[in-house]
């Protein structure tokens, strides 16, 4: 029977991509204390951040195949194809995600002060000095995606994962 340690550790190119993620996951507290002199380590678990976990492990998988089985192979171009449309997304489609969700969430902050049905509903509020707030809602998550840098970097972390891991 296969066991799941068998499939990761004794896979090459498994190896190679998930060392890639949860090296750049591990990078990320440190870079953000690079940039914002605040440690927090609780980026270790986050989307979004330099570097790019999804570029690192994308680009390790496909880095390690092309090393493997020729940079020529149908394989490595598969596995490139498949790094670049993982990095168009994190860079892309989740990026304006994350935007939108910052917008959204200056809609929510307002909602949050604001939440009446109309002009009459929040004069009697007003006058009445109600100390009772109304519901609030959560904000959205807005740290979806990645820049270009961020991108680059995890592209960087996984190529080097790739040439520390013997073959």
């Amino acid at each position: 029977m296969l066991k799941i340690h068998n499939l990761i550790f004794y896979n090459y190119f498994l190896l190679c991509a998930f060392g890639a993620w949860f090296g750049s996951q591990f990078l990320k507290p440190i870079f953000n204390y690079i940039f914002t002199k605040h440690l927090e380590i609780s980026k270790i678990f986050s989307s979004g951040g330099m570097p790019s976990a999804h570029s690192a492990s994308v680009s390790a998988l496909a880095f390690s195949i092309g090393r493997h089985n020729g940079f020529n192979s149908s394989s490595f171009a598969i596995s490139t194809l498949f790094a670049t449309i993982v990095m168009y997304d994190a860079s892309g489609v989740r990026k304006n995600a994350g935007d939108q969700a910052k917008i959204l969430n200056k809609l929510i902050n307002f909602l949050n002060v604001k939440k009446f049905k109309n002009l009459e509903e929040e004069k009697n509020f007003i006058e009445s000095k109600n100390e009772k707030k109304p519901e609030k809602m959560k904000p959205l998550k807005e740290n979806l995606g990645h820049n270009l840098i961020e991108v680059f970097a995890g592209i960087i972390v996984g190529i080097a994962i790739v040439l520390l891991i013997p073959y």
